[in-house]
């Protein structure tokens, strides 16, 4: 017949066993808390990845309607698409209708290169159409014989979006 185990050797052997139970934990804990820190800056980052390029774009067509009713272009015959940030002048130095002076206010406010400006207003005849790109944003001439129709206008695919 075997004897039962001496209760002194038991309460021996549990708090080694306990001890080394937690010193397991103790690693899993901090583990678990950097996982977790780790999968949210990984959500972080992923979030303003996808929505930058969209809060770029917004904060580009507040420039050009803020450049549209800072230069008063609605008196003069210019119109405004404020959803996409599409000015059109219509024809331009015409008798009626905005002036070189008026698109000049819109370029100087989101910082046309001046030589776009100067092409823009260089003369001629015929059929032509002339795009020019920079920054974000886009003007396009357009020529029916002595007429100079010019919009401008906010470039979505723009090189500063792709990334």
């Amino acid at each position: 017949m075997a004897l039962p185990p001496d209760p002194r050797a038991t309460v021996g052997l549990a708090p080694s066993l306990a001890s080394s139970t937690r010193r397991r934990r103790r690693w899993l804990v901090p583990l678990a808390v950097s996982l977790v820190l780790v999968l949210v800056a990984v959500a972080a980052l992923v979030v303003h990845v996808a929505i930058r390029p969209d809060r770029e774009r917004r904060a580009n067509i507040r420039a050009v309607t803020t450049a549209f009713d800072g230069c008063d272009l609605g008196l003069v015959g210019a119109s405004i698409d404020r959803d996409d940030g599409f000015v059109d002048f219509g024809e331009v130095g015409a008798v009626v209708g905005p002036s070189w002076g008026d698109v000049a206010c819109l370029a100087d406010a989101l910082e046309m290169p001046r030589e776009y400006l100067t092409e823009l207003q260089a003369p001629g005849d015929g059929l032509d159409q002339e795009e020019y790109r920079w920054d974000a944003y886009m003007a396009l001439r357009m020529r029916t014989g002595s007429e100079t129709h010019v919009s401008v206008y906010h470039d979505w695919w723009a090189k500063p979006y792709e990334r």
